[in-house]
């Protein structure tokens, strides 16, 4: 395919026809790579052809099936393997590029049987005729937590918590902003779904904000937790602090400093850091 004339030919042999008028063939080329895996490049291969077109570039992806036998999910590899190549052609793009090119698909097949007996899009794939999503035209849903309504956000118990964490974490030093964080993790079932959701919550508050923060956090809310909440947070958030100061001895031993300083870094006992030590080794 890297002749121009056997390149031309089985473009115009694929391509509609309102796409072969607008390219420009004297500058179509034959990109020298694949995204076929390596294990499977015994069933099949692909070329990637580079069309000029008056304004701009597209390319035609063309996947060669050498297996006998035809493949059901055969849109999904395909999708896997335009997604692998625009994602490369980002990345070497000296910038982020604001479109894409057009990828125009095309599958070479001379298995058996032969019409090709399965479905070509994604949506077939669906085992659930009531969500019908199109990849290539539908826009992805996007829940924009920020343009949310704190009142109706609060009309949902469990979602409330979560969102408020995520919405308000990061102003928790203003005292109403921290009030809505604790409002809606006060919120949650005083059963035990509610206060692991607690948990975790509060593990993804620990890990987005320093130290400070966290513990200013823990603070600004006590006061409206239940004394169970209150508990589970305590806990919690010791648990979080000595896995931090545990990570902390570990990378410290690691560069093999001495037993006594560790302790004296990370506030642990020197027991506690011998028995780290005694784990690692």
């Amino acid at each position: 395919m890297k002749h121009a004339p056997a390149a031309k030919e089985f473009l115009q042999t694929v391509l509609p026809q309102p796409l072969q008028e607008a390219v420009q063939w004297q500058h179509t080329q034959l990109l020298e790579t694949s995204f076929v895996d390596e294990q499977l490049q015994h069933q099949e291969s692909d070329l990637i052809f580079e069309l000029k077109l008056a304004q701009t570039r597209a390319f035609c992806y063309c996947l060669i099936e050498h297996q006998s036998s035809p493949d059901r999910l055969m849109p999904l590899r395909m999708l896997n393997y335009v997604s692998q190549f625009l994602l490369s052609y980002t990345k070497q793009a000296e910038k982020p590029p604001q479109q894409l090119p057009a990828v125009y698909p095309v599958i070479f097949y001379h298995g058996n049987p032969s019409p090709y007996p399965y479905p070509l899009s994604m949506q077939a794939l669906s085992d659930n005729p009531l969500i019908e999503f199109n990849f290539w035209s539908d826009p992805i849903p996007l829940l924009d937590i920020e343009q949310l309504d704190d009142e109706e956000i609060f009309q949902h118990q469990w979602l409330s918590a979560l969102v408020m964490v995520m919405k308000r974490a990061r102003a928790v030093f203003d005292p109403e902003q921290a009030q809505q964080i604790g409002k809606a993790l006060s919120g949650l079932p005083q059963t035990p779904a509610g206060l692991a959701y607690l948990r975790i919550l509060v593990n993804y508050l620990y890990h987005i904000l320093e130290t400070p923060r966290f513990t200013q956090t823990m603070a600004n809310i006590h006061e409206q937790l239940s004394n169970e909440q209150n508990q589970t947070v305590q806990t919690m958030a010791q648990s979080l602090r000595e896995e931090g100061q545990k990570s902390v001895a570990i990378n410290l031993l690691k560069e093999k400093m001495d037993v006594a300083f560790i302790a004296k870094v990370t506030g642990l006992s020197i027991e506690k850091v011998e028995a780290i030590k005694n784990e690692q080794t």
